[in-house]
Parts: structure tokens; sequence; C-alpha cells
């Protein structure tokens, strides 16, 4: 890891602690924390049990956006990190499931943009 990734990290994690964020903003410094492996928002295990979890048809990025969306309205008054984790763990678990499909659903959207060419 290079000294300037790591910084990039820490100056976006203070993005995230500061207020006043708009969920856009939120969302942005989010995704770009996860295309660098990092998802502060979510415990590993509601991770792993998302990517087991088998759904009938594949998300679209649209579906996933609408998703994503519903669910930090549903965080955006918790300002700390901490209290935004301890929300989504009070969720169902399947909508909490849902969740972390459709962020890492953007993820890879992003990712996949940013790409220069696919092997």
């Amino acid at each position: 890891m290079h000294m300037s990734e790591s910084i990039n990290h820490e100056e976006l994690k203070n993005k995230l602690l500061k207020k006043p964020a708009t969920q856009a903003q939120t969302l942005k410094s989010l995704i770009q924390l996860g295309t660098n492996g990092h998802l502060p928002l979510f415990h590993e295990e509601w991770i792993r049990e998302a990517i087991e979890t088998k759904k009938s048809k594949p998300m679209n990025f649209m579906e996933a956006k609408r998703k994503v969306h519903k669910g930090l309205t549903k965080l955006n008054h918790h300002r700390q990190l901490d209290r935004k984790k301890m929300a989504i763990n009070q969720m169902p678990k399947k909508e909490r499931i849902e969740l972390v499909k459709a962020f890492l659903k953007m993820i890879e959207n992003e990712v996949l943009d940013n790409s220069k060419e696919l092997h």
C-alpha cells in the first residue's frame, strides 16, 4: 500500500464524520473507500452473508442505487459511523443483506467505470 492511499483513506473517513455532509457526498465517499477495499459501514460477517446469499435474478445498477439511497436515508440522522452500523444491525436480516448487495453492486459499477480496459 502506498502512503498516498492510506492518507486518502483517512481523508475520506474524516469527510464521512464531518457534518453537514449530504447523502450524495456520504455515498460518494463510501463508494470511493469501497473501490479501495475498505468498507467501514459493514461488518465482514454482513459482507460474507450478502455474497453467499443467492438471489433469483441479478441486481441491476438502478435497482442497487435505489436500495442504497433508501438505506442511507434511514441512516442519515446518525452522525457517527458506529451508530450507523448499529442501525444497520437493527435492520431485518433480509433488508441488511439487500443493502450490502446493492452497495457492493455500486462499488462494482464504479470500478468498472474507472477501468481503462477490461481483460
